[in-house]
């Protein structure tokens, strides 16, 4: 059990580290939805689903464009 715990033991940094990498990444896009969750909800009263898509496909295009150019 002891040789176990020490094996174990060697690769907790490791571990460590992959495990605050997936956090960052899974906080990193929750971030990058939180605006699209929000604007499908703002928008869903007034369009049909199928043209929320198409409005938040375009926001995201343009956002990507502009953030290309620097803006």
């Amino acid at each position: 059990m002891l040789t176990g715990l020490s094996d174990t033991a060697k690769h907790l940094a490791s571990w460590t580290r992959q495990a605050e990498g997936l956090k960052s990444k899974t906080s990193s896009l929750t971030g990058l939805m939180v605006p699209f969750l929000n604007l499908d909800r703002a928008l869903s009263r007034i369009e049909p689903s199928v043209k929320r898509l198409d409005m938040i496909q375009d926001w995201w295009e343009q956002r990507r464009i502009d953030d290309l150019r620097g803006k």
